[in-house]
């Protein structure tokens, strides 16, 4: 590890490079579906949406709106009002033709779709819309879920962790066997496991009527064998976490915007936030030789779209993989949570610095956005419009806190 922070700007190419757009940060994962609170983490999509862009959101705080026209004056926010909050929003906008004819009459020239997570439901208001999706559902059902990344991993030799593709607890049990003659730790993750949910670190010597229980709650309530799929890997250990986000447009080679180091909670698997790369010139080596391998691949196998890698640097300690060596942990067909800020801090600072930092914090329930606002102004903290030379605070995931 190193003690000061990598610059960001002498390695990738900070910031969005679809512009102009339309966002829909419609949480359109089957595990979410009908629960209300995941679908409010769309306004958090906000952070990418500025000028010239247009953004559909439901039920979000109008004195947080006002706000953010303060960043984004030509930006055309679409606050939607008395609608299922448990139903995907693109599944709402499909079903409202006057929705869609607002953001079509707003929307600029050129404009793409973005999405949180590109398939086929986003594919079908692309085309309703007349404009390009920014992303590939082809590619996301391909490599976007556990067992496909390790697919393509094998097929062009990119390091992950050693692990097994499994769909009945048998296979599971088998592959826990194998890795615990080198792992303490095991990991399971259902296939379309996201931002640590339905996944599950455990010892590997656990009981069998313990993994039982725990495979089925990954699975969401229970493992359907032979048509769910779960990934087991042996645990590495680490010495950091590290994502990415990668662009790719028709026509042009893959952009590697931005990476940044993920700060983890004590369990070693809790994300409690994002900082800059503090690593070694051979860790950093490895993983831009790694990040850009990935790229390149996706970019052969026809991928269009954002996408988010993470990775881990193994510790001194590890014995199955080198020390300093970035390992690809999975990949994330969607852009990466961590990005949408690091875009605000280059719309309104200028550009991306070297001393970004997000982490959640907790509050007294309930809050509105006025509550946090108060509270921030009085302590001089809360950014309020642009500068090269602004410091503080930009509140997020205000859709939340109802």
């Amino acid at each position: 590890m190193i003690d000061k922070p990598i610059l960001m700007e002498k390695y990738f190419n900070p910031g969005f490079k679809t512009k102009p757009a339309v966002h829909v940060g419609s949480q359109t994962h089957r595990f979410f579906y009908g629960n209300p609170r995941e679908q409010a983490w769309e306004g958090f999509r906000l952070a990418g949406a500025f000028d010239k862009d247009v953004i559909v959101l439901r039920d979000l705080d109008p004195n947080y709106v006002r706000y953010w026209k303060n960043f984004a004056d030509s930006l055309h926010i679409i606050n939607l009002f008395g609608v299922d909050k448990g139903k995907f929003l693109t599944e709402i906008i499909l079903n409202d033709s006057s929705v869609v004819a607002i953001i079509k009459q707003k929307m600029k020239i050129g404009s793409k779709l973005m999405v949180f997570h590109p398939t086929r439901l986003e594919e079908k208001l692309a085309n309703i819309l007349g404009i390009p999706l920014h992303g590939s559902p082809t590619i996301s059902d391909l490599y976007g879920t556990k067992s496909g990344i390790r697919k393509l991993a094998k097929e062009f030799d990119l390091v992950m962790p050693p692990g097994f593709v499994c769909s009945t607890h048998a296979q599971v049990k088998k592959a826990i066997s194998i890795l615990k003659h080198s792992f303490d730790e095991i990991v399971i993750k259902h296939d379309l496991s996201l931002s640590g949910y339905f996944s599950k670190k455990i010892k590997a010597n656990n009981d069998s009527k313990y993994l039982k229980a725990c495979i089925d709650n990954i699975a969401g309530g229970k493992l359907n064998e032979g048509k769910d799929v779960v990934v087991v890997e042996g645990w590495l250990k680490s010495k950091a976490s590290l994502c990415a986000h990668i662009e790719i447009l028709e026509k042009r080679d893959p952009i590697i915007c931005a990476a940044w180091q993920q700060v983890i909670d004590n369990d070693g698997k809790s994300y409690m936030g994002a900082s800059p790369l503090m690593i070694s010139s051979e860790a950093l080596k490895s993983f831009i030789d790694q990040v850009n391998k990935l790229a390149r691949v996706l970019k052969e196998k026809g991928a269009v779209g954002s996408y988010g890698p993470d990775f881990l640097v193994t510790s001194d300690l590890e014995k199955n993989i080198k020390p300093d060596t970035c390992v690809l942990v999975e990949l994330n067909a969607r852009v990466p949570y961590t990005a949408l800020p690091l875009e605000t801090i280059k719309q309104i600072k200028g550009k991306i610095g070297h001393g970004f930092s997000i982490q959640h914090v907790r509050i007294t329930k309930p809050a509105s956005f006025l509550d946090i606002k108060d509270i921030l102004e009085r302590e001089h903290l809360l950014v309020t419009k642009r500068g090269g030379s602004i410091k503080g605070v930009v509140p997020y995931n205000v859709g939340l806190l109802p």
